[in-house]
């Protein structure tokens, strides 16, 4: 079972796509993120972490930005460096973070309120 569970995410990683792909995660923990867009191995994951300001709690959204590669013995690695060719992946992904953000959080207003 624990094989097939490794050639499974083998084969996941192996045929990404430059599509962007979107992940949400229905079970949020400490540690799992609020939602990812990736662009081949680049990807932007925003994370919502809980903070009490004058006693009411609020949510602080952070976006982490990270490049996904195979090292020279085939071992995933993950860097925040991008390269020149990654940049335009990083730029759509961000974006789509931006969007993905700033559309939800204006969802409760009303469409002559973002005008």
């Amino acid at each position: 079972m624990m094989q097939q569970m490794q050639q499974s995410k083998q084969s996941f990683e192996t045929h990404r796509t430059p599509q962007v792909s979107t992940q949400l995660f229905a079970q949020k923990s400490a540690n799992a993120p609020e939602k990812k867009f990736a662009a081949g191995g680049i990807s932007a994951t925003i994370w919502a972490n809980e903070k009490e300001v004058n006693g009411a709690p609020v949510s602080i959204k952070t976006v982490s930005l990270t490049r996904t590669y195979k090292d020279k013995d085939g071992q995933w690695k993950h860097s925040a460096s991008m390269r020149i060719n990654d940049i335009p992946k990083a730029q759509l992904v961000l974006e789509k973070a931006f969007e993905y953000l700033t559309l939800k959080d204006n969802s409760s207003n009303s469409a002559e309120e973002l005008i």
